[in-house]
């Protein structure tokens, strides 16, 4: 009986399909193991909130010792203005409108420490929500990696599974035709062969002759498209 080597270029070439098309996969795969994007960004925006954070609190302790330095001076000044030992109306004039200045500085200094201190709490809970997404991110990492180091290894497996199927199979095919295979394969983006069906060749959707229909269906040789030049096999 005839060998039809078309039709097992064809199946040469499904299986060649299918080695491609979970090799990408297992790149894929990798790739993603190995992305630490996630991570990157939410370490980044734990640090951001931080930097943000630091000069805030920075400057609302400055402001809590200067509050306290300015009530220390008004006590300071009151207990001179009260105490009885100025008697000078200038002077005990003075020392009221000093007092009266304090307060005011003191007042002024209070309203910017609380909006301070708001801004703090604010920088605070920004520190706290970009670390519980930090955490979510390392444990969804670690989720992840779970299942695609198992789809790896499935992967790995049918690699080898249809790997050895293309070895048996090849076997099975005249040498001369794996050449002329391998050479149209690496030039038409490893798809060689194609099938002729009624409407043409399947890949480029040219009809062709009736006797490349003739030769193709009889599959006693190696018949090629007459316009992409692909190994056209019967469906």
């Amino acid at each position: 009986m005839q060998v039809n080597q078309a039709a097992q270029l064809y199946r040469l070439q499904t299986l060649d399909l299918n080695i491609a098309k979970l090799r990408n996969r297992l790149k894929q795969i990798d790739d993603l193991l190995g992305n630490d994007e996630e991570i990157v960004k939410a370490t980044a925006q734990v640090a951001a909130a931080q930097a943000a954070q630091k000069p805030l609190h920075a400057r609302a302790t400055e402001l809590d010792l200067e509050v306290k330095s300015v009530a220390a001076k008004i006590s300071e000044t009151e207990t001179e203005l009260y105490s009885g030992k100025q008697s000078n109306p200038k002077a005990l004039k003075e020392l009221q409108e000093e007092v009266n200045a304090l307060k005011r500085r003191e007042t002024s200094l209070q309203e910017t420490l609380l909006a301070t201190m708001q801004q703090v709490e604010d920088a605070n809970n920004a520190i706290t929500a970009a670390e519980s997404a930090l955490t979510v991110a390392n444990e969804t990492k670690a989720g992840r990696q779970i299942d695609l180091q198992a789809e790896k290894e499935k992967v790995v497996s049918d690699i080898a599974a249809v790997e050895t199927k293309r070895r048996d199979h090849a076997a099975k095919i005249d040498p001369a035709a794996i050449k002329i295979y391998d050479g149209l394969r690496s030039r038409m983006k490893g798809v060689p062969v194609a099938v002729l069906g009624p409407d043409g060749c399947s890949y480029c959707h040219v009809e062709q002759t009736s006797l490349i229909n003739q030769q193709v269906r009889m599959g006693t040789k190696i018949v090629y498209c007459e316009s992409c030049g692909r190994i056209l096999a019967s469906a």
